[in-house]
């Protein structure tokens, strides 16, 4: 083969080469969707740090019978707290599990009994768990604007270890329930940039299936960083009242309310296009 024909061969070579990779590149999604491609399955996963206050008291037939305390205020003492949401969606169909974990103390509270003799009671420490499995469909009522509506159900397990001191002795109390709560709600999304992404979320459950009632709020704003990343920030509430009575047939009981900011990261999977339009600069 001569020069020539050699020649020739390489610029088919690259001329069919071209044709098909401006081919492949036409044919690539270059839209930017804040949620991701809604015709393609994505995960997003965000890790929280919870900074909560506590309010409510927790009941014990123990305590109350033994030192006349009908209940233990929960006091603003805060060991850990996080959350951890994850989604998985494609089309309008979407699914949510999520995780958070709470350890609060509280100090310790003086009482008399009914003889007029001192009982120090103190609820030393409350380890709460909750974890959660939404399921729902996503209605687009335009390009900025997404309604979510989902049913679900949410675990609560908690230890309440509580140290009742008397005249003569100190007893340790240690009391640990859980239960599932039914779970409906919706979640309204926005997007007035599409790299600014605002929730609201609102939830009901229990129905006295599981605790007496439970309910969750949160609104929470961001920035894409990246087709990535999402910084998260915002405010969520949760609150509950439940009441049963342990295997040894003794009444227990927690009214809680947590409150607070948030912070966190959202990573998306596979990563969303970088669109020019979307991430020049905006003001």
């Amino acid at each position: 083969m001569n020069k020539f024909e050699t020649g020739k061969t390489l610029l088919t070579v690259i001329l069919i080469s071209s044709i098909f990779f401006c081919e492949m590149v036409t044919g690539q999604d270059t839209t930017y969707y804040p949620k991701g491609n809604p015709k393609k399955w994505n995960f997003e996963l965000t890790p929280f740090l919870w900074i909560p206050w506590t309010s409510g008291n927790i009941r014990s037939t123990y305590v109350s019978e033994n030192f006349d305390v009908a209940a233990i205020d929960l006091l603003t003492n805060l060991k850990m707290a996080f959350m951890v949401n994850a989604e998985v969606s494609k089309g309008k169909f979407f699914a949510a599990p999520s995780y958070i974990y709470t350890r609060v103390g509280s100090e310790q509270v003086r009482h008399t009994d009914n003889k007029g003799n001192d009982a120090l009671v103190a609820a030393r420490e409350l380890t709460l768990n909750v974890a959660e499995l939404i399921v729902g469909t996503r209605v687009p009522v335009s390009k900025k604007f997404l309604i979510d509506a989902f049913l679900g159900c949410r675990y609560d397990h908690f230890k309440a270890s509580i140290v009742a001191e008397g005249k003569f002795d100190t007893t340790n109390v240690a009391e640990t329930t859980d239960f599932w709560d039914p779970v409906i709600g919706f979640r309204a999304n926005y997007f007035p940039h599409p790299r600014v992404p605002l929730s609201l979320r609102v939830d009901f459950g229990g129905l006295d299936i599981g605790s007496n009632y439970s309910w969750t709020a949160s609104f929470t704003g961001g920035y894409s960083v990246s087709p990535l990343i999402d910084l998260i920030v915002g405010f969520n509430a949760y609150g509950f009242e439940y009441g049963a009575k342990t295997d040894k047939d003794k009444n227990v009981g927690l009214t809680m309310v947590l409150y607070g900011f948030d912070i966190g990261l959202r990573l998306h999977f596979p990563s969303r296009v970088k669109d020019p339009a979307t991430f020049r600069k905006f003001k």
